[in-house]
C-alpha cells in the first residue's frame, strides 16, 4: 500500500504536530464501530450492507495528528496520491448497498436543493466531483439542474452510467473540461479524502466560470479535537463519534473553518462562507436496519448541530463543532 508519513502541514507548512488519537486507540474505536453498528441491524446483515460503517478505503493502520500551528487534523500516514486514486477507482460496492445508497442519499440531497438552487440558480451548469452513488445528481436532475459528475471509482460509475446520469470515470484532470465550465461544482464528502489538496484547488478554479460557486463538505477537525481531548468517558465518546460519522476517522484530513479560509483564499477564491451543515442519511444499510438507529442518528446530529449553532452564537464568529463543515465560496 502506498503511504506516505506526514512531516508537513499541507495547509501552513508548519512541521510540528501534536498527537490526538494514537494507533492503538484508532483500532479499538474501529473496532468498537463494528460491534456497535452490528448491534443495530438483523444478525444476518452482511458486512456489505454496512458500507461507511464499518467498511471504508481509509482503514489502514494509523493515527491521528493535529497541526499545532493551524489545527488541521491529519491521517498518519495518510495514501500517496496514487494510491488514494488506485484504491477508490477498485472500491467494489454490492448492487443492493448501491441501489439503497443511491435512495437514501437521492432523497436526503432532494431536501437540500432548493436551498442550493438559490445560491446557483435554476439553470446552473453543475459539477460534482466524487458524486460516488449519485444520490446529488440524481436529486439535482430532478430539480432541473444541468449536472454531470466526474468520479475514479468504476463500480459506482457504471451504476450511476446505469440510472442514466452523466458521468465520467477518471480523475478531474483527466476529463479535460473547458476553462470556465461550470457554475458551480459540488464537493461532498470527497475533498477530505485527497492526499494533495491544493493542485485539486488549482483544477477547481479553473473549471468555474466568474462569479461561479465551489461548495465544499468536509469534516469538521474542531470538532474532532474538542471530543478527543474533551469527553473522558471512552464509551460516550465512542457513540458520539459513531452517530456523527467520525469514529476512526475514515478521512486523509479534518479541516478547521480557519484551514478552509485560508487554504481556499490562496487559491483565489473569494467570499468565502462557512457555516453548520446538518445532512442526514436515513436508511442506508437496508430495509432490514433498525429504525432505533435511525432515530438515534437524527438525534445526534440535531444536539450537536444544535449546539455548533449556540457556541457560534456566543463567540459572534463561526467557531464550529459540528461532525461536518459546509463551505460556500465564489
Amino acid at each position: 500500500m502506498g503511504l506516505q508519513a506526514v512531516s508537513e502541514c499541507v495547509c501552513c507548512g508548519a512541521q510540528q504536530f501534536s498527537v490526538l488519537v494514537s494507533r492503538a486507540q484508532l483500532t479499538t474505536e474501529k473496532n468498537f464501530g463494528r460491534q456497535f453498528f452490528c448491534g443495530f441491524v438483523a444478525p444476518d446483515t452482511p458486512d456489505y450492507m454496512l458500507q461507511d460503517r464499518i467498511v471504508f478505503t481509509n482503514d489502514y493502520d494509523a493515527r491521528l495528528i493535529a497541526c499545532v500551528r493551524c489545527g488541521l487534523v491529519a491521517r498518519d500516514p495518510r495514501f500517496t496520491p496514487l494510491e488514494a486514486e488506485v484504491a477508490y477507482a477498485n472500491d467494489q460496492y454490492h448492487p443492493a448497498w448501491l441501489e439503497a445508497a443511491f435512495q437514501s442519499y437521492r432523497r436526503a440531497f432532494a431536501e437540500q436543493m432548493p436551498a442550493i438552487i438559490v445560491r446557483i440558480g435554476s439553470r446552473a451548469r453543475v459539477l460534482e466531483l466524487g458524486s460516488y452513488v449519485g444520490g446529488f445528481l440524481a436529486a439535482a436532475r430532478d430539480f432541473g439542474l444541468d449536472a454531470q459528475g466526474v468520479d475514479v471509482g468504476t463500480c459506482v460509475g457504471e451504476f450511476k452510467r446505469a440510472k442514466g446520469l452523466r458521468v465520467r470515470t477518471g480523475t478531474l484532470a483527466s476529463a479535460h473540461f473547458d476553462t470556465n465550465a461550470f457554475d458551480a461544482v459540488c464537493v461532498w464528502n470527497c475533498f477530505d479524502q485527497l492526499p494533495a489538496p491544493w493542485p485539486m484547488l488549482t483544477e477547481l478554479k479553473r473549471v468555474l466560470c466568474k462569479d461561479g460557486w465551489l461548495m465544499l463538505r468536509v469534516p469538521n477537525g474542531e470538532f474532532i479535537t474538542l471530543v478527543q481531548r474533551v469527553l473522558p468517558c471512552p464509551r460516550a465518546k465512542f457513540k458520539l463519534l459513531a452517530h456523527t460519522g467520525t469514529l476512526a476517522f475514515p478521512y486523509q484530513f479534518g479541516y478547521t473553518p480557519r484551514v478552509l479560509r485560508r487554504m481556499l483564499a490562496q487559491a483565489g477564491f473569494r467570499d468565502v462562507r462557512v457555516r453548520n451543515d446538518l445532512f442526514i442519511i436515513r436508511g442506508n444499510e437496508s430495509s432490514r436496519m433498525s429504525s432505533q438507529l435511525a432515530k438515534a442518528e437524527t438525534r445526534y446530529l440535531h444536539a450537536t448541530h444544535a449546539l455548533s449553532e449556540l457556541i457560534a452564537r456566543i463567540t459572534a464568529e463561526r467557531v464550529l463543532v459540528t461532525w461536518r463543515i459546509n463551505s460556500a465560496t465564489k
